[in-house]
């Protein structure tokens, strides 16, 4: 019988480590108040990225223009793939044995570079059945929008899904469109509560 029941993972800070902070890192800025001058562009770079109104070579130009050519491309895309890192630990078998018994998904904000860098990189993904992505939906998480693609696709009801993310905004939103949210902090908490749910 096919299971009734969805469980919906999301990547950075989930499956795998993200620390946006690496960007910087690697391009050799350390002073907080150029950082935090930057940081306030980002989002006009980043977000069109996400929702897939721009390409990955898009973006790219856009960041040579707003670093006035400081940096050659193959500098920027050393900075945008060190924010991920490495594979959580003990998620591949999570995500594994959830799989087993349940509809499994990946609902990610991301674009199309760091989503087939996560491919390559992290393994649970193998086992999740569907991937929304932000970058191909044209949506992004808290956007209801979101939301209601996975809920149409899945063809389920918000109530038979759980959605599991590190942040706390994106959870909240599941849980208005009748999902129910839990917000991530670490594997083993994760699978306590799961078994605790009868998930796995």
């Amino acid at each position: 019988m096919k299971p009734r029941r969805a469980v919906l993972f999301d990547l950075g800070n989930v499956l795998i480590h993200y620390h946006p902070e690496y960007f910087w890192k690697v391009l050799g800025i350390d002073d907080p108040g150029e950082q935090n001058r930057l940081r306030n562009h980002l989002p006009a770079m980043f977000m069109p990225l996400e929702k897939g109104e721009w390409g990955f070579e898009t973006c790219l130009d856009h960041l040579q223009r707003l670093f006035n050519g400081r940096y050659d491309r193959s500098k920027l895309i050393q900075a945008m793939e060190s924010v991920l890192t490495v594979p959580i630990e003990g998620m591949e078998e999570i995500v594994r044995r959830v799989s087993e018994r349940n509809v499994t998904a990946l609902v990610s904000n991301t674009n199309e570079f760091h989503y087939a860098y996560c491919q390559r990189v992290v393994p649970a993904l193998k086992y999740l059945q569907q991937h929304f992505v932000s970058f191909k939906i044209g949506a992004t998480k808290p956007d209801r929008t979101f939301y209601e693609r996975v809920v149409r696709e899945l063809q389920l009801q918000p109530a038979e899904m759980l959605f599991i993310d590190d942040l706390e905004e994106n959870v909240e939103a599941a849980e208005k469109t009748g999902m129910r949210g839990l917000v991530f902090h670490n594997p083993d908490r994760l699978l306590k509560t799961l078994q605790e749910w009868k998930v796995i």
